[in-house]
C-alpha cells in the first residue's frame, strides 16, 4: 500500500453525503422503531437520545429494550452489546489504509460515526482508489443525523404507530444493507465469505434462537471462507 498521505478535505465530505443521503432513508424506519421501544418501555427522551446518539446501534437497542423491565438486566445487557459489537472489530483493519494516516482526533471523530451502511460505502471508496478520509465523515455524519431525525419521531410518534410483529418496517435497514453489500460484489468470488455469513447465522440463529450469538457465527464463518478461498485461488491468480 502506498504511503501517500491522506488527505481530509470538506469536499470529500460533501461527496460523502451525498453519496450516502439516499441510502439513509433505510435509518430513518429502523430508528422510528427503536424510539417507539424506547418509549414502550418507560425511557425517557433524554435516556433514549443518549442511547440513540452514543450508543447508535438499532440492533444493540432493539435486542436490549426487547428484555428490558425490572429489574434492568444490566449485566445482560452489557454482555449482549459487547457481543453484538465484536464483528466491529474487523472494521479497523480493513480501514487502517485510511485511519493509520489521519490525526487521532479526526480519527475518534470519524469512528464515533462510522455505521454498518457507511463502513460499506467507504470501503468501496478504498477499493476505487479513494484517498481522502473527509468521505468517510461525511458519510457517517448524515447516517448519524438521520438516525437521530427518525429515532426522535419514533419516540414522539409512538402514540399514533401500532407496529405489529413482524411489519415490513423492521426490514428496512437490514434490507438497504444487503443492497450496500451487492456493490461491494465486483467478482463472483466476492460473493463466498457473504453466502457462507449469511448461511451460518441463519442455522445457529435457527439453533439457538433468543441470543446473539449467531451473529458472530456469521462473521467467524465469512472470514473462514474468505481465507479459504484466497488459500485455494489467490486474489492474483483471478485478477481480482
Amino acid at each position: 500500500m502506498s504511503e501517500t498521505p491522506i488527505a481530509y478535505t470538506r469536499h470529500a465530505f460533501m461527496r460523502g453525503a451525498r453519496a450516502a443521503l439516499p441510502v439513509t432513508l433505510s435509518s430513518v424506519p429502523f430508528g422510528l422503531v427503536c424510539g417507539v421501544v424506547a418509549n414502550a418501555v418507560g425511557l425517557s427522551y433524554a435516556e433514549t437520545f443518549l442511547a440513540l446518539s452514543t450508543l447508535y446501534s438499532g440492533t444493540i437497542m432493539l435486542v436490549v429494550l426487547a428484555n428490558w423491565g425490572p429489574p434492568v438486566p444490566i449485566v445482560a445487557s452489557i454482555v449482549t452489546a459487547l457481543i453484538i459489537s465484536l464483528r466491529l472489530g474487523l472494521w479497523g483493519p480493513l480501514m487502517a489504509p485510511w485511519l493509520d494516516r489521519i490525526p487521532w482526533l479526526q480519527r475518534v471523530i470519524n469512528l464515533q460515526f462510522l455505521g454498518d451502511q457507511p463502513w460499506a460505502m467507504n470501503i468501496a471508496e478504498m477499493r476505487s482508489g479513494g484517498r481522502d478520509a473527509g468521505y468517510m465523515l461525511g458519510t457517517g455524519t448524515i447516517f448519524w443525523v438521520t438516525w437521530l431525525i427518525g429515532g426522535s419521531a419514533g419516540y414522539f410518534g409512538a402514540s399514533l404507530i401500532a407496529l405489529t410483529p413482524g411489519h415490513p418496517i423492521f426490514f428496512a435497514a437490514t434490507a438497504s444493507f444487503i443492497a450496500t453489500l451487492v456493490n461491494m460484489a465486483r467478482l463472483p468470488r466476492d460473493v463466498i465469505p457473504m453466502v457462507a455469513s449469511a448461511i451460518t447465522a441463519l442455522i445457529v440463529n435457527r439453533m439457538m434462537p433468543g441470543n446473539s450469538w449467531y451473529i458472530m457465527a456469521g462473521v467467524f464463518a465469512g472470514v473462514v471462507a474468505g481465507l479459504l478461498r484466497d488459500r485455494l485461488h489467490p486474489p492474483e491468480e483471478t485478477g481480482a
